[in-house]
């Protein structure tokens, strides 16, 4: 995934390269001017210390800048591929053929806390180490012109402090993806638990709801804990390592001087120069640590961005004008624990059939394989002479029209949730509004239909709701159109009204999945197919 990252914004990638050189490369420059500034006091040269102080503050201010903007573009950078996942991630998702048996709390915790770990762990942490990588390299050839022992002895202690990580590669990846499942595990709780307040209020148990949703809390709360222990541990050993370098490298020093072999002012600034190293030693150890951790999200994500589109090929392309012929033979479908088999049948062009049955015979079943979700059916289900699981997905959402029971409402205005941003229907929606009894509804509203609505709207009943998801199949014209209890939610009258309406459309092939026991309305169906 680095390598990906990378190439993502290989301008803005060398550009922060060369703020973390200048950076780095100004803090060792005026570390070494400090130094050698000390030379010039002890041989009472004041106006030469002075001088060469003010040098070393200016180096320090570009270093400070530098940093500073390292740290602002490298966030952004960051922030960008993020937002580049995101797509993928989203694109990925567009692109499965079951939308019926996707976990929304799946990947809501992918695209926020997973994403949040993938940057904070394994971006940030990559980008840290280069920095870090920097920081060491010039120190270490500061020290290595004062004298080549101060870099052996350097080099050892930089040894010790970087196997620290290493120990707990296997920790450290397991507690992460502790994190990413335990999130995901309290996401769905909450969505589950407190969508049911109203109906916990009523049963006078909502004091047990703390106790339900607790469980997955400390769970969470008990990885993080967790992940802070092997941190914590990781960064005293790296602290325990830098203390004892301090004081073994400024003896030697110290020797080194005694000796002459080094000027007075490295035994004075000999901490600023392991300052610099082991701080940069610090954030390498810290986040090798950091960056094992962040793998599992890495792998997770690199199987999104390089997983083949298993769709079906874009073949038997069914033109939307083309003519409907529906036929079904030997056809069933199996379960882990049953086998559902239907009834032979053929629908033709224009024919208005309904499909009749108690729950649990295969109504939604029969709905999902007919609209591709489900294709490991066994007989022969064939639409216009082709068979149903070969024909592609884009061809069968262009020919048909599906107002399942419970459809989703948006956030949105009512306009908005029928068009679905196509604005090229806006002339058609009074008439789709009419067909479904809306207009004078809507037109009562303060913001007719602009008015947002969305789930569990108290501004419309229900029916009213389920309403609006069937003008958003209507105003599509779509020659196909199927209907899964897709009125159960409106009154009789308005139920018998649109239901006629449908049935008097001539051009239009219509399968209504429904519960009604009125059989009169069911006599004005040219077929009904009954399930049991």
């Amino acid at each position: 995934m680095i390598k990906d990252f990378v190439s993502k914004k290989p301008a803005l990638f060398i550009f922060n390269i060369l703020l973390s050189v200048v950076s780095m490369g100004s803090s060792a420059i005026g570390s070494v001017i400090f130094a050698y500034s000390f030379n010039a006091l002890n041989q009472r040269n004041l106006a030469k210390f002075v001088q060469m102080n003010f040098l070393f503050f200016a180096f320090s201010i570009l270093s400070d800048v530098t940093t500073y903007l390292f740290c602002v573009y490298s966030k952004k950078m960051i922030q960008n591929y993020n937002h580049d996942l995101r797509y993928h991630y989203i694109q990925s998702l567009i692109k499965k053929t079951n939308f019926s048996e996707i976990d929304v709390n799946k990947h809501i915790n992918a695209l926020t806390n997973d994403l949040l770990l993938l940057s904070e762990k394994y971006l940030w942490g990559f980008l840290k180490m280069v920095n870090a990588v920097f920081k060491i390299g010039f120190s270490i050839f500061a020290l290595f012109t004062f004298h080549w022992s101060l870099v052996l002895a350097s080099m050892f202690f930089a040894a010790l402090m970087l196997t620290a990580p290493e120990f707990f590669n296997k920790r450290l990846t397991k507690v992460t993806e502790d994190i990413s499942l335990s999130n995901q595990k309290l996401i769905s709780t909450l969505n589950d638990w407190l969508g049911g307040l109203y109906d916990l209020s009523w049963s006078q148990v909502t004091n047990k709801l703390w106790s339900i949703i607790s469980t997955k809390a400390t769970e969470l709360e008990d990885s993080y804990i967790e992940e802070a222990k092997i941190n914590s541990f990781v960064g005293e050993w790296s602290n325990i390592i830098s203390n004892i370098s301090t004081v073994s490298l400024t003896i030697l020093a110290s020797i080194l001087y005694f000796n002459g072999l080094v000027p007075f002012g490295i035994v004075v600034n000999i901490g600023s120069f392991i300052f610099s190293i082991f701080t940069g030693l610090v954030t390498i150890s810290n986040n090798i640590a950091t960056h094992i951790s962040g793998k599992p999200i890495s792998k997770k994500y690199q199987e999104i961005l390089y997983t083949v589109d298993n769709r079906r090929i874009e073949k038997n392309i069914l033109l939307p004008n083309m003519s409907v012929k529906l036929c079904a033979n030997n056809l069933s479908y199996r379960y882990k624990d049953k086998i559902i088999k239907y009834p032979d049948f053929n629908i033709k062009q224009g024919d208005k059939v309904a499909l009749v049955g108690p729950s649990g015979v295969g109504k939604t079943t029969l709905i999902n394989i007919l609209s591709g979700e489900l294709s490991d059916y066994s007989g022969e289900f064939t639409l216009n002479g082709q068979e149903i699981k070969d024909i592609s997905l884009n061809s069968l959402h262009h020919l048909i029209g599906i107002v399942p029971q419970h459809s989703h409402l948006f956030r949105t205005t009512i306009a908005e949730n029928v068009l679905l941003f196509d604005e090229t229907l806006e002339d058609k929606l009074p008439d789709a509004l009419n067909e479904v009894n809306l207009s004078a509804v809507v037109g009562n509203l303060q913001h007719g239909i602009d008015t947002v609505v969305g789930p569990n709207d108290e501004k419309l009943s229900g029916g009213e709701l389920q309403r609006i998801s069937l003008a958003r199949a209507l105003i599509r014209n779509k020659e196909f159109l199927i209907i899964d209890e897709g009125t159960s939610a409106l009154d009789e009258s308005n139920a018998r009204d649109i239901v006629r309406r449908l049935l008097s459309k001539k051009s239009i092939t219509l399968l209504m999945i429904t519960h009604t026991s009125d059989r009169k309305l069911l006599s004005e169906f040219d077929q009904i197919i009954q399930l049991s």
